[in-house]
């Protein structure tokens, strides 16, 4: 079943460990130090243009996220595909979504250490949205991954305050 979660960051057993100390091991928890994401970082403030910013990544990746956050699914790599820096307090919405031909799934780290994961709330019915109300400043760190397999499939990481297309 592919559905909404929340899961609270201290049921996700983390580890915090130097980036370059650890190894991608299915099973094992998913880093949380790195400084930059796969396809890069960014800092927004609300009101922030262009909006949508839109960043080419590629889906999926070697852990099956569904064996090491309770209520995630997908295949991800361990370093996060993008991390925003959300310079201050939100009244606006802050969205990410994720567009591809396959069928993805997203998990985000909120500012206060909670996973959020989504699988097919976006466009299409394949594609996954999140949605932060009233989003709060600090990092958000985003994964994009794929529902079926680990393979890499294009996707586009949309981040905006307006809409997930």
């Amino acid at each position: 079943m592919k559905s909404k979660f929340v899961i609270a960051a201290a049921s996700a057993c983390l580890i915090v460990a130097p980036a370059q100390a650890q190894k991608i091991v299915p099973g094992q928890p998913m880093q949380t130090t790195y400084n930059n994401g796969v396809y890069g970082s960014t800092v927004l403030s609300p009101g922030f243009l262009p909006d949508p910013v839109d960043i080419s990544v590629q889906a999926g990746g070697p852990l099956d996220v569904s064996n090491i956050v309770n209520g995630c699914d997908g295949y991800m790599t361990d370093q996060p595909s993008y991390i925003v820096n959300f310079t201050a307090q939100g009244t606006a919405p802050l969205i990410f979504s994720v567009n591809s031909g396959d069928d993805a799934t997203i998990m985000v780290r909120s500012p206060d250490g909670t996973n959020h994961c989504d699988d097919d709330s976006g466009q299409n019915g394949n594609n996954p949205s999140l949605a932060f109300q009233s989003p709060r400043a600090g990092e958000y760190r985003v994964w994009v991954g794929r529902y079926w397999n680990a393979n890499p499939a294009a996707a586009t990481l949309r981040i905006s305050e307006y809409s997930s297309h």
